[in-house]
């Protein structure tokens, strides 16, 4: 059993949201506040829908609170409602910067045997092939990754554009390593996407739509680096 970074987020009164994710059991831990025994800090954690208009409906909104332990919540996301997403929103009016960091857990097969997954999912089951049987058609959504190594200052292109990208993934290991959608003539970026921190992982936001271009890494340390990606592509 192990648990997975989604993202680490400075809350605020606007919703922010994952990128799409498989899962039903997520981690909240908050960063220290040192002056938060006075106040009363609240937010909101909700499955997010994002409709064919781009509105955010919410499903299934629990009360978030200020704690220092993690706190560990559950989402059962219906099949049939599109991508899962999980989104976070302060509601209190207090100064205090609260940042929290979202994990979804990742659990192995063999954490599992036949019979426990029947008695916990088991009218699950059933609910999918009611509505498989009708006839519903599902657009699943197909991973590629890869790892690679850059040696010092290298510079690499990594991904082709891609209009069928949904979500983008990145992962570092201990080097500082910038992310951009090409180079110039004089060995510059175009546009600079994100810079990977030593040891991060990074989710490409989805908000305003997915970033589908081009991706090129440069290594900017005088050392090795170790570099991950896993991209989700919507099924041909």
């Amino acid at each position: 059993m192990s648990w997975r970074s989604l993202g680490r987020y400075i809350l605020n009164k606007n919703w922010q949201y994952t990128n799409p994710v498989q899962g039903e059991i997520f981690r909240i831990k908050s960063g220290l506040i040192t002056s938060a025994s006075n106040q009363y800090l609240k937010g909101a954690i909700s499955s997010i829908v994002i409709d064919e208009n781009k509105k955010i409906n919410l499903f299934d909104s629990k009360r978030l609170s200020y704690r220092i332990e993690p706190e560990i919540f559950t989402f059962y996301f219906p099949i049939g409602l599109g991508d899962q997403r999980v989104g976070i929103k302060r509601l209190d009016d207090t100064n205090l910067i609260w940042t929290i960091e979202l994990e979804v857990l990742n659990v192995d097969a063999q954490d599992y045997d036949f019979d426990r997954l029947l008695t916990q999912f088991g009218d699950r089951i059933l609910s999918f092939m009611s509505v498989y049987n009708r006839g519903v058609s599902f657009t699943p959504h197909t991973p590629a990754s890869a790892r690679f190594e850059l040696v010092a200052r290298e510079k690499k292109k990594i991904l082709d554009a891609n209009s069928k990208r949904r979500n983008l993934t990145l992962s570092n290991g201990s080097s500082l390593v910038l992310v951009c959608d090409g180079f110039l003539e004089n060995g510059s970026p175009k546009t600079v996407l994100y810079t990977l921190q030593p040891n991060e992982e990074y989710n490409f936001p989805v908000n305003n739509g997915l970033y589908q271009g081009e991706i090129h890494f440069m290594n900017l340390t005088d050392s090795k680096a170790n570099i991950s990606y896993i991209e989700y592509n919507a099924a041909v």
